[in-house]
Parts: structure tokens; sequence; C-alpha cells
């Protein structure tokens, strides 16, 4: 295979990355959420038996079937029992990354992320089971909103629920279309030449998957992105918004169409990394990091991988 570059030099003009999915820091409190999803889980448990009968409530306060409210009721109980989860998890990892920043201060990688020195593998099986989780977490939500738009209010929540389900049909499409790739493709893998790589110097890495064979253009991109927190609105309408900003890029693209050799080992790539305050940092409130994607156009459906590069 022979790769050539996409442009005679770096691309190092800021850009916002559209639809880019973000890392955000792994490793922050999670007692906030802890906390949030029991206040979540004690009302949603008492609207649940009010619901029930076990507590008696004045039908006149309460303008539908007693089942509606229990439904509603369990919708608070299932946010709630995610966010303690999910608080629970990020407790996890904050008091992992504690543990290691304070015993090898010098070593930063070793506390921001998991790494494997030999290499990473992508992560499509966990944005299946997100996507997958998410989509059933949607559908069990709007369910009562349904059944209030066709049986009680009509007419325009019926509408807006539809775009809703328009959400919810576009999701499960990318779901699919994801389930495709993982049953095409399998897992990919990047391997490290070594660990962990510096700025300044030559990152040299390996692509492999052998279920590649023929391909018309594969493409590969090196950039070094940063997360930053936007926040919209003013007192109750405030709310904050995650994007993704490209610092940095640099591509290689294949000369023509082939077919890889797997016998003759991973395809070998080679990036030159810059200097300057470039460095991986996943467990700041402000994530920066380094991520090759791979784009292979194949016959069918084309592989699209990701990898987080480790760059200290």
């Amino acid at each position: 295979m022979q790769l050539r570059p996409t442009a005679d030099s770096p691309d190092t003009e800021r850009k916002r990355l559209k639809a880019h999915q973000t890392q955000k820091s792994m490793y922050g409190s999670g007692k906030a959420g802890m906390i949030v999803g029991g206040v979540f889980v004690l009302i949603g448990g008492a609207i649940v038996l009010i619901g029930l009968g076990v507590i008696p409530m004045d039908p006149e306060d309460f303008n539908g079937p007693p089942e509606l409210a229990a439904a509603f009721g369990g919708l608070f109980v299932l946010v709630g029992l995610m966010g303690i989860v999910f608080g629970a998890r990020a407790q996890q990892r904050y008091a992992r990354w504690k543990a290691l920043s304070e015993r090898y201060p010098d070593q930063p990688w070793l506390a921001d992320y998991p790494w494997d020195n030999r290499g990473i593998t992508d992560d499509r099986l966990r944005e299946i089971k997100r996507t997958a989780g998410w989509v059933v977490f949607l559908a069990i939500f709007l369910a009562p909103f349904h059944w209030v738009a066709f049986t009680i209010a009509g007419g325009c929540m019926v509408a807006f629920m539809a775009l809703f389900d328009l959400v919810l049909l576009l999701m499960i499409g990318h779901c699919v279309l994801l389930v495709l790739r993982q049953r095409k493709y399998g897992t990919s893998r990047l391997e490290f030449a070594r660990f962990p790589f510096h700025p300044g110097e030559t990152a040299e890495v390996g692509f492999l998957n052998e279920n590649i064979a023929a391909y018309n253009r594969m493409l590969f991109t090196l950039r070094f992105i940063q997360e930053c927190i936007e926040y919209r609105g003013t007192g109750k309408n405030r709310s904050q918004h995650v994007y993704c900003d490209q610092l940095y890029a640099y591509a290689l693209e294949t000369v023509e169409p082939g077919t890889l050799n797997w016998a003759a080992g991973p395809v070998p790539l080679t990036f030159d990394l810059p200097d300057g305050d470039v460095t991986t940092r996943l467990s700041s409130s402000r994530p920066c990091y380094w991520k090759l994607e791979v784009h292979a156009d194949t016959p069918g459906v084309d592989l699209k991988a990701s990898f987080l590069v480790p760059i200290y």
C-alpha cells in the first residue's frame, strides 16, 4: 500500500467538528449524579405509590387515570437509577485517577486513561451498546407521553410527539448501520511501536483489520481535539453544551485502489508530531486528546473506526 499526504502541510486552524463524539472528563466526581439520582428515585417512587393507590390521594387532584401517574413515576425512578449507576461508575474512575496521579506524578498517562501499551481497539461495540441503550430508554420515556397525546390531548401534541418519533427512528437507523459495520468488519486495532509518543517526535502505529480485502480508497486522519463547554441562555433557560474543536490535523490517503496483504502485518503509519502544548489530557475538565480516524471505502458498507493515541 502506497500512502501520500492529502495536503502539503498539517491543518493548524481551529475548526469546530460537527457531530463528533465527545470524550468528556473521564474522572470527574460522580457524587452529584448519585445525589440527584437518589432524589429522582424518591420522588418517582412516591408518585408510583400514589398511582397504585398505596398512598391515598383525592381523585380531583389528578386529571387522569392513576395508571398514568404510576407510569410517570416509573420514568422518574428509571432516570434516577441511571443517575446513580453513572455516578457510582464516575466515582470509581475518579478514585482510581486520584490514587494513580499521586503515585506516579511524573507519568500522567498511567492515571489519565487505562492504556494498553501494546495498542488499542476501536470502541464500536461500546458505541452499539450505548446507542441501543438510548433507543430503549427514549422509547420507554416517550411511551406515557404518547398515551396522553393519543387519548387525552390530541391535535398539536400528536404532531409534537411525531418529531420525537423521528429522532427515535434516526437513532434506530444509526444503530442498524453500526451493527452492519460490526458484522462486516469485526474489531479494528491500532498497534503502537512504542508507548507513549511525545510531541516533537514521530508516532509510528500499525492499523489492523483482516476483514478488509479490496478497497477503493483508505484515509487515515490524525487529529488533536479539544473539548469546550459553552453556556447558552440565562436564568432558568441557561444550558450547557459540549463541543469539539480540532486544533491540528494531518491525513494520509492511499494513492490508488488495491488489496491488503495482511500476511505482511499491519498497515504501517508514521505521523510527525508538532511541538508545544499538545499533550493528551483526558482527565481534565476540558479534555484534549489525539485521535486517529480511519475511513475505508470498500464495496458495500464502508469502514469507519477511531482510536485514541497516547501522546504525552
